[in-house]
């Protein structure tokens, strides 16, 4: 194969030949294994053969063999106009032509004779072009040089689709929740961009689920004698279609297993709580790659069970046009035969145990009893099939009924897809089930405006966080407290529906393409920040990534604020020590979906083993901290100002992140990394990740002894940013000013976007002082013509300005606020002074300003405090070993 590897590509090879692909990416990589003594067959990664029997070679003519195939539409359908293309080249040239190759067509699947692979790999060695042009530059001229006799072969011909390929594979098309889930993705995944094929596995054991007339039809299985039999049917099926990713809906462990046996990467959404899992779900011999639980409800109760497996949440979605109508309430009774003052409630339920239909006709007694004219829509499919407890079900139901005599109320309307008509009709839906995962029922009621009252099992309760109109009541509620709910409920607000079928297709999409990825271990880290512009966290991010790359560590990055055509310094930096960086289309032009997708195809094509968030968007870490699923996923530097976005992202919820709390986010992360020991505890209670204190490092290289002159030199290092709080340090040296020796106060650092008016502010304020603006200049002259730093710790965290001051000899004078009171030790290394203390900020600096003896004794010692502590190389190992590098 050539390009990054894929699981469609991997199988076809073994179907065709009997034998391994090998994966190449670049020339060295192929020269190699095109020099053997047996026929070589090159397929782009992403295809998938056409004809799944062995293909039959032409006969040899004693002149050496390139065999094309061409490229055909996914499922069988031929791309024509290219197949064409490709016949009429070779035709033109007699099928025999040695000049070279069909220009302006890409190869996707060459067959090669063994003298003619050796001496391709002879021509392919001294190009530097991209490896798919330089496959058609170098063959050409092998053709050439050998004389080759170049044929189309039929055989040979391939399907590509650059999109992930997903089967959604059910136990049958039937009227149900996790059916219906199965039907949705199939219908809304294609705009995601994530191919999609529905294949149940067996016939309904009720009424048949009815498809929208716009998504491709399932496929449908021939019948089979046994449950073997169809599973291999099934693989047959998916080969053929050229499938990634098998996305199983209510497989039992076992069929789980014989997937993951043939080669698919194996999701399975888990629909329901515990009680109603498959056999064998959760044991490890199922071979299931990720379950999704319909809710987070059920992927606690997972976790608990299987805390290995990789779990993540995409909550359940519907089409909300699909139950709406433009009946009114009143046509719709009409329609259905209901009195106009008949407090009526639909149902939506297909019988068995789990649903205890029979707690209904208590709770219609008490709302009798109350005087309510009272009916009771059922909605459902009942089934035959003994093993689903359907008929004794109802049964318990009419039985309850005549106790209480109300089974006059019921009114039982069987199946009805899609429920618009009761709904609109009903003033409230009830569920009184005793577990659930996340109901459509509900969510089609609230899509209809109708009101839910429900026990708060499964996902109820995250429902109604995001949709008030649904009303939960505790399963050990009794009747009339059940009733009074009813009561309470009917005639709300109109309901809210949050939850699309387009939501939940974007929420997979990213898991499955993540679950599509190449077949290969992942290595190194990916280090994803918003920029590499100038500021502290973006200076230790590319010391990191340097050292790391010293140290041998494949580092790659990748930044979501950048344009590959204004590339930042920073930028430029890492790309001159040879160190990749990836641009995705800035935030500011796209929105996060479209980010995170660019993003997980990036890293797709080139797998990490940790990746790693480094001062990113808030939406961008949630979604990519869901959608990484089995790598090692690290939050770096949080701090303050990230608690306060993350919590505030949390007060206004988003369906499609599927997480309620920071808490959920934590339980997404292998580990926090905040810059100061001061804040690991509050990153601990709000996240609830395992947290680590790694405090930034800076190079202390030799430095040249710093020349004296007769005027005192203050400086700081800080972006114009009213976070920054310099007019502190203004006040601070305008008190000072008349006790110091002559001095000049130096400010570098530029002005942030927007902070335009602060930082004239800033220069007004100073303008009777000693003040000079030496706007962005590197760090390292700046600080040799100082005698003394001074700096405002704000925001908190580990601030590099300190650190690189420190590392270049000078004493510190630091508001003692965040991580300067780690760096800086009081009296030995410099100062530390009170917060927001205008008038000690400016003792010390007419303490230090004037004793010339005692800044040349605290810089020294500073000098050594970081070579001790806060070293490049001290840094790179704490976070080698918490990346899993170590």
């Amino acid at each position: 194969m050539f390009g990054p590897s894929s699981p469609r590509t991997s199988r076809a090879v073994r179907a065709r030949l009997g034998c391994a692909a090998l994966e190449v990416h670049d020339h060295t990589e192929l020269a190699p294994a095109l020099r053997t003594d047996r026929p070589v067959w090159l397929l782009r990664s992403g295809a998938w053969t056409v004809v799944p029997a062995a293909f039959p070679l032409p006969s040899a003519t004693g002149r050496p063999l390139c065999a094309l195939g061409a490229a055909r539409g996914p499922a069988f359908a031929p791309a024509a106009v290219e197949v064409e293309l490709w016949r009429a080249a070779l035709a033109d040239s007699g099928g025999d032509f040695t000049a070279g190759l069909p220009a302006g067509l890409p190869l996707v699947s060459v067959w090669l004779e063994p003298s003619l692979a050796r001496a391709f790999a002879e021509q392919l060695m001294p190009l530097a072009q991209e490896l798919g042009e330089a496959l058609v530059v170098a063959l050409r001229a092998a053709c050439a040089r050998l004389n080759a006799r170049i044929v189309h072969v039929a055989a040979l011909d391939v399907c590509v689709d650059p999109r992930p390929r997903v089967a959604q594979v059910v136990t049958s098309l039937q009227l149900g929740g996790a059916e219906r889930v199965a039907a949705e993705l199939h219908t809304a995944l294609p705009h995601t961009g994530v191919a999609s094929l529905l294949v149940p596995l067996y016939s309904p054991t009720r009424a048949e689920l009815a498809l929208p007339t716009e998504a491709r039809p399932p496929l449908r299985l021939p019948p089979a004698a046994s449950r073997a039999e169809r599973l291999r049917q099934l693989d047959i099926v998916l080969a053929r279609e050229g499938i990634d990713v098998v996305h199983a809906h209510l497989l039992d462990g076992d069929d789980l297993a014989a997937l993951a046996a043939a080669g698919y990467s194996v999701v399975t959404t888990v629909h329901n709580q515990a009680q109603a899992w498959p056999a064998g779900l959760t044991e490890p011999r199922s071979g299931v790659c990720l379950a999704v639980g319909c809710c987070l409800a059920v992927e606690a109760e997972l976790r608990a069970v299987a805390p290995a497996l990789p779990l993540r949440t995409v909550w359940n979605g519907i089409a909300p046009l699909r139950v709406q109508t433009s009946a009114t309430r009143a046509q719709a009774r009409a329609e259905l035969g209901l009195a106009a003052d008949a407090l009526v409630l639909v149902c939506i339920a297909n019988p068995r145990p789990q649903k205890r239909l029979d707690r209904l006709p208590e709770i219609v007694a008490a709302l009798r009893a109350r005087g309510r004219r009272v009916v009771v829509l059922l909605v459902g499919a009942v089934s035959r099939a003994p093993a689903t407890g359907s008929v004794a079900a109802m049964a318990e139901l009419w039985s309850a009924a005549d106790r209480h005599g109300v089974r006059d109320v019921f009114v039982a309307l069987g199946a009805v897809d899609p429920p618009a008509l009761p709904l609109r009709a009903a003033d409230a839906l009830v569920c009184v089930s005793a577990w659930e995962g996340l109901s459509l029922a509900w969510l089609e009621a609230l899509a209809s405006g109708t009101p839910v009252v429900t026990y708060a099992v499964g996902g109820a309760a995250e429902v109604a966080a995001l949709a008030p109109a649904v009303h939960l009541i505790s399963a050990e509620s009794s009747a009339e407290q059940f009733a009074e709910r009813v009561l309470e409920a009917a005639g709300a607000a109109p309901a809210t529906q949050p939850f699309t079928a387009s939501a939940m297709a974007s929420g997979y999409a990213r898991l499955l393409r993540w679950a599509a990825r190449p077949l290969r271990a992942g290595h190194g880290l990916w280090l994803v920040t918003n920029n590499f512009t100038t500021g502290g966290a973006q200076s230790s991010a590319r010391r990191l990534l340097g050292e790391l790359q010293r140290r041998g560590v494949r580092v790659r990055a990748a930044v979501v604020e950048e344009s590959q055509e204004r590339a930042s310094p920073g930028v430029l930096a890492l790309r001159a020590q040879g160190i990749p960086v990836c641009f995705t289309t800035p935030a500011d032009r796209a929105d996060a979906e479209c980010v995170t997708a660019e993003l997980l195809s990036a890293m797709a094509a080139d797998p990490p083993a940790t990746v790693v968030f480094w001062n990113l968007q808030a939406g961008l870490r949630l979604r990519l901290a869901q959608a990484l699923f089995d790598v090692r996923v690290v939050d770096v530097s949080p701090g303050e100002m990230w608690f306060a976005a993350l919590q505030n992202l949390f007060a206004r919820p988003r369906p499609e992140l599927t997480m309620r709390s920071p808490r959920d986010y934590g339980a997404r992360l292998h580990g926090v990394v905040v810059k100061y020991a001061g804040e690991a505890a509050a990153a601990a209670d709000l996240l609830g990740a395992p947290v680590h204190v790694v405090p930034n490092g800076v190079d202390c290289a030799p430095i040249s002894p710093r020349v004296v002159v007769p005027v005192l030199r203050i400086g700081t290092l800080a972006r114009l940013s009213s976070q920054k709080r310099l007019e502190e340090l203004l006040d601070a040296f305008a008190f000072a000013l008349p006790d110091l020796p002559p001095c000049v106060l130096r400010i570098a650092g530029g002005p942030e976007r927007g902070t335009a008016d602060y930082a004239a502010a800033l220069q007004a304020r100073a303008r009777a002082l000693p003040v000079e603006w030496s706007g962005d200049v590197a760090a390292a002259p700046f600080l040799a013509e100082l005698d003394l730093f001074a700096m405002i710790s704000e925001p908190a965290g580990c601030p590099n300005a300190s650190l690189e001051a420190m590392a270049h000899g000078l004493p510190v004078i630091a508001t003692d606020h965040g991580g300067a009171g780690e760096q800086v030790v009081h009296g030995v290394t410099g100062c530390l002074v009170p917060r927001a203390d205008a008038r000690a900020l400016a003792a010390a600096l007419v303490q230090l300003g004037a004793d010339a003896a005692l800044r040349a004794r605290l810089g020294a010692a500073a000098r050594e405090r970081i070579a001790g502590h806060f070293s490049v190389a001290r840094m790179a190992d704490a976070y080698a070993a918490i990346f899993g590098l170590a």
